[in-house]
């Protein structure tokens, strides 16, 4: 019986051998649906984006002062009876200067077209350093200046004479007056309140919300709050007890060209105990830039700006094309290697026909 010569397949593939593998293997339609689901995918995320979408913060760092912030007043040494003090000095241009008070923060000021700043402050018994530092309005701080030590010593008040009559001495055996007590009065502010604030230069369009956190401790509570928000407007609130509390306040003009509005805040306990201090804020008007954003409505702190289609496209589209250059780079690939495939296929044959 002849033996049957079994023919041996012209394209040999193997499974994950990186082989080439004939075009109806390849499942069009599959890939086809996953380009499209990656496009979708693409779309979801860019298709619909806004401005509001995306929160961007920039920083460009003000030109660094060269020199540092001076107390002119009050001078080192001073002593005072009353504890209401305003301290003044010079300043670098296009700076702000904040006033600490053996190390708490006591006022912030702005610099003024002349060069000098002013803050008003309450003093604390005994010894008070006062320090005066400039900062950029980056908050990039200048050189440390010289401090000033003042002293607050209350006066004493002196005992009430009294208006009754001392009885006559008896005659027949001598007394001995009783020795004077010494009537005083209690040191002020020995326990003040104490405002907890970390000052960063701020902007605000108007019509904003101005917000400022502050801290409370110390004292005897519970504590008056009085501010005065430097526009002629002011409120008082209470606090029961220490710990942090918000003032807010809309302002309805824009500042005075490079002053800003000074905001005054006195705490008083329940001691009768006060303390102050004094920050200031910049007012815009609205639609100018400031470090917290422009404002299109009161209120709002990013604009509402949607991205045109014509901005969308001129990124999106070369992205969606190359996905899909690449898949008719592909096919066209494999089309090119199929014909070859058959040409060889053909050559094949055709030895074989000659050999026989």
């Amino acid at each position: 019986m002849p033996k049957t010569k079994t023919k041996k397949p012209l394209v040999i593939h193997r499974s994950h051998s990186f082989k080439l593998r004939p075009h109806a293997h390849t499942s069009y339609p599959l890939l086809g649906l996953l380009v499209f689901a990656t496009l979708m995918f693409c779309w979801s995320f860019t298709g619909g984006v806004n401005g509001v979408d995306y929160q961007v913060k920039g920083r460009i760092p003000a030109p660094m002062l060269t020199s540092a912030a001076t107390i002119d007043s009050p001078l080192g040494g001073a002593t005072f009876e009353s504890p209401k003090i305003d301290a003044s000095g010079t300043c670098p241009d296009k700076s702000y200067v904040t006033l600490t008070n053996n190390g708490h923060t006591v006022g912030t000021a702005q610099c003024q077209p002349d060069g000098r700043w002013q803050i008003s402050l309450t003093l604390r018994y005994g010894q008070n350093v006062l320090s005066a530092q400039a900062y950029n309005l980056t908050d990039d701080a200048g050189p440390a200046g010289t401090p000033t030590t003042v002293i607050y010593k209350p006066p004493y008040t002196p005992p009430e004479p009294s208006t009754n009559t001392p009885p006559a001495p008896s005659t027949a055996t001598a007394q001995t007056p009783p020795a004077p007590s010494v009537i005083t009065a209690q040191p002020s502010n020995k326990n003040a309140p104490v405002i907890g604030f970390t000052f960063s230069f701020k902007a605000y369009n108007v019509g904003q919300t101005t917000d400022w956190p502050l801290t409370l401790s110390g004292g005897t509570p519970p504590y008056a709050i009085k501010v005065d928000w430097g526009d002629g407007a002011g409120n008082l609130q209470s606090q029961a007890t220490p710990g942090d509390f918000h003032l807010q306040h809309v302002y309805n003009k824009p500042a005075t060209h490079r002053t800003g509005y000074p905001i005054m805040i006195t705490v008083a306990d329940a001691a009768g105990q006060t303390t102050s201090l004094q920050i200031t804020v910049m007012i815009v008007p609205t639609g100018v830039a400031t470090t917290t954003g422009i404002a299109n409505s009161p209120g709002s702190n990013w604009p509402n700006i949607p991205l045109p289609s014509g901005e969308f496209w001129r990124y999106a589209a070369p992205a969606y094309a190359t996905i899909i250059l690449g898949v008719s780079m592909f096919w066209l690939g494999e089309r090119y290697a199929m014909q070859q495939v058959a040409l060889q296929t053909v050559k094949v044959v055709k030895h074989r026909r000659a050999r026989r």
